[in-house]
């Protein structure tokens, strides 16, 4: 009888061990399933600013942030001249095509449109030139004219595309300390006697020219 109670209480131990292991090795699993749902390192995988990019219209993938920079620059020549946005220039007349009653424009006189068609596989005439701008302050563009400025430096005025005057900034003008303007008259006692001062004039290229001898002041 005592046997049989002792195999009964080593059975009830048995089954105890084994049930509280299994219960540790589910915790555990579950503990190691909930830590591999949460990287250690979760900045790993965020993306560098560096390598964003985003695709522009046209599907082809550009730097996120930045822009086309320089663009507007392509208007100015060497001389500095702001010609700006060009205007339309249609084929020219004669010019094979292939969309019959397909409309070109040509741009003419003072900013002004003209018309031509596709016309059995060519480029036909164009037509008068029409709203223009004839304001007092427009011009047509590509003319330009160079005058002097500040100390016998140079300034390019011109008519840009849009048909309106710009002027570039003064260039080329005389840096030394004594320069002068052209035309500029100084009296100066020098080495003259008491009494007495040379006249000083500015030439034309913006330096003193030889004085005058001494003369009895005024």
């Amino acid at each position: 009888m005592q046997s049989r109670t002792m195999t009964r209480v080593l059975g009830v131990l048995v089954l105890a061990t084994s049930f509280a292991s299994a219960s540790v090795a589910a915790s555990g699993c579950a503990t190691g399933e909930e830590l591999l749902a949460y990287p250690v390192d979760a900045s790993s995988s965020m993306p560098n600013d560096e390598d964003h990019t985003i695709p522009d219209a046209s599907g082809t993938k550009r730097d996120a942030g930045k822009t086309d920079a320089g663009k507007d620059a392509a208007t100015k020549d060497a001389g500095g001249i702001d010609w700006g946005t060009p205007r339309p220039s249609g084929p020219p007349t004669g010019s094979d095509c292939t969309k019959v009653g397909e409309e070109y424009e040509n741009t003419c006189g003072q900013c002004g449109i003209q018309i031509a068609l596709c016309l059995d596989g060519k480029v036909g005439a164009y037509g008068p030139c029409r709203n223009e701008k004839l304001g007092l302050g427009n011009c047509i563009p590509g003319t330009s004219s160079a005058s002097a400025c500040g100390y016998c430096g140079t300034k390019i005025t011109a008519c840009r595309n849009d048909c309106t005057w710009t002027e570039t900034t003064c260039k080329g003008q005389v840096i030394a300390s004594d320069r002068c303007m052209p035309g500029d008259i100084e009296q100066r006692v020098a080495d003259c006697e008491d009494g007495e001062k040379r006249t000083f004039a500015c030439t034309d290229t913006c330096t003193w020219g030889t004085p005058s001898s001494c003369i009895p002041s005024p």
